[in-house]
């Protein structure tokens, strides 16, 4: 009788517990960040951060297998020589789906960074260096190919060198994201 009221509780507590956790892992969809854009941007380690982090507070946790740009890259860079993608201009929606499929993502998080404008005032013995940068943002469901969200950003920073210009408009633009 011990036994079978035992076997009874097992059934009761620990059995659906199990599958629950089972369950959750399963249904976790996994979302992959890609991105592109000028390498005066992204060759400044501290920038990368800056995207890193914020691509990384929007889509870790509970909710998603989050995938980061740094453990994607290698593998989209021989997608890109393989589907003979030379430019921006070549990446195409269908293009990213079918990377994303490849690496068995749910969701593909594309962004394209362009330094828009790089422009020098000069007054008098003062020069400041304004950084215009325009990023377009596309979250794709890799399934059905579907645009889930799309927008373009633009953001300006200010500073005394070149550099230091690009770095404040990257942090003003990954606010707005």
């Amino acid at each position: 009788m011990k036994k079978l009221i035992t076997l009874l509780l097992f059934l009761i507590f620990v059995l659906p517990t199990i599958c629950l956790a089972q369950d959750s892992d399963t249904k976790r969809p996994t979302i992959g960040v890609v991105r592109v854009g000028d390498d005066a941007l992204f060759n400044d380690e501290e920038i990368s951060c800056i995207i890193d982090g914020k691509t990384a507070a929007l889509f870790d946790g509970d909710e998603y297998n989050y995938i980061s740009f740094n453990e994607l890259q290698p593998a989209f860079e021989a997608f890109l020589d393989k589907n003979n993608v030379q430019n921006n201009n070549g990446l195409t929606n269908d293009i990213l789906v079918k990377f994303a499929k490849e690496k068995n993502l749910d969701y593909l998080l594309f962004m394209n960074f362009n330094l828009d404008e790089l422009l020098l005032d000069q007054v008098f013995f003062k020069s400041t260096y304004r950084a215009v940068l325009g990023t377009d943002i596309v979250l794709l469901n890799a399934e059905d190919g579907g645009v889930l969200y799309t927008n373009h950003l633009i953001a300006d920073g200010s500073a005394a060198d070149e550099t230091a210009a690009c770095k404040k408009s990257t942090k003003k633009m990954m606010r707005r994201i």
